[in-house]
């Protein structure tokens, strides 16, 4: 049976935080929205946090390394550009920092917001 719910792309921007975007990444998998990516990218982290995410959490989309921390901007936009060019349609994007978590019914309240906005 196909999948109703539009695609949304999440993407997280990690940056010496493992501890709080594995709080993050926790929350995400309680929210009830089926049809998402995940894309985390680490941007130059000290640690070699980038391989721990990976191992500890498998069903997180793509994982992406930066050599150096390329700043909030550009990182985030990296992981944008990323999670866009997998895609034919036009895709919902929510970005957030790892400091961040979200309740269950976030995502599908958004998406539902943003579902009525594009028919007014």
């Amino acid at each position: 049976m196909p999948n109703l719910e539009p695609l949304v792309s999440i993407v997280i921007l990690n940056w010496n935080s493992l501890e709080d975007t594995r709080e993050c990444l926790q929350s995400l998998r309680r929210i009830a929205y089926s049809n998402r990516r995940i894309v985390v990218v680490d941007n130059g982290s000290a640690a070699r946090e980038a391989a721990a995410l990976r191992d500890e959490f498998g069903d997180v989309s793509d994982v992406i390394e930066n050599e150096t921390n390329l700043g909030f901007a550009a990182g985030a936009n990296l992981g944008i550009r990323h999670a866009l060019k997998s895609v034919s349609l036009p895709v919902p994007i929510w970005a957030f920092g790892t400091h961040s978590t979200t309740e269950r019914s976030t995502c599908s309240c958004l998406t539902m917001t943003l579902r009525s906005s594009r028919r007014s």
